[in-house]
């Protein structure tokens, strides 16, 4: 039987740690509302094979995947999907049931990039019924188009918003 249901899951610093990396990307396109086409983000995709993996999402992955399909949804560029399956395999085993990463030439700001996406995994009959996410910008963007957010913390600032993502906003409700 078809599961009708998923669970969608980032993957730079959700599923694994990317702090390595961080410093291929400069800061000021990190904050900027542009996006600096001079960024080589295919290098950027590809140094992930060397990425540690983030223990507890992965397990709660592993643990999901029984019950809905688990989609991986990245910003990292496609032309990393050889080196992206063969950490996918190595780390987290066969409990996935898409992997789709950033097309090249496609520069939606991530946020909307996986709204638009859990959107065409629904018009396909499937219910997303979780997202695994660690951008702040982007967790706040899949809020607010109605899906529920697991915000992983990956111990590191973030530029948009110059706080820890866990770290409360004054007056936020909850």
């Amino acid at each position: 039987m078809e599961k009708k249901t998923a669970v969608l899951f980032d993957l730079d610093s959700t599923l694994r740690n990317s702090r390595h990396r961080h410093g291929m990307v400069p800061r000021k396109n990190i904050v900027g509302q542009e996006v600096d086409r001079t960024i080589d983000w295919h290098a950027y995709s590809a140094a992930g094979i060397n990425d540690t993996p983030m223990l507890g999402p992965i397990t709660a992955l592993r643990l999901l995947s029984p019950y809905h399909q688990i989609h991986i949804i990245s910003g990292s560029n496609a032309s990393a999907m050889e080196q992206t399956m063969s950490w996918l395999s190595t780390h987290v085993g066969p409990y996935i049931d898409r992997v789709h990463l950033r097309p090249d030439g496609d520069y939606t700001p991530n946020g909307l990039y996986k709204v638009k996406y859990a959107r065409s995994v629904e018009e396909h009959g499937i219910a997303v019924v979780l997202v695994w996410e660690d951008w702040p910008p982007a967790v706040a963007e899949l809020e607010e188009a109605g899906y529920p957010v697991v915000c992983v913390n990956p111990r590191y600032p973030c530029q948009v918003c110059g706080t820890d993502p866990l770290e409360t906003p004054a007056g936020a409700a909850f």
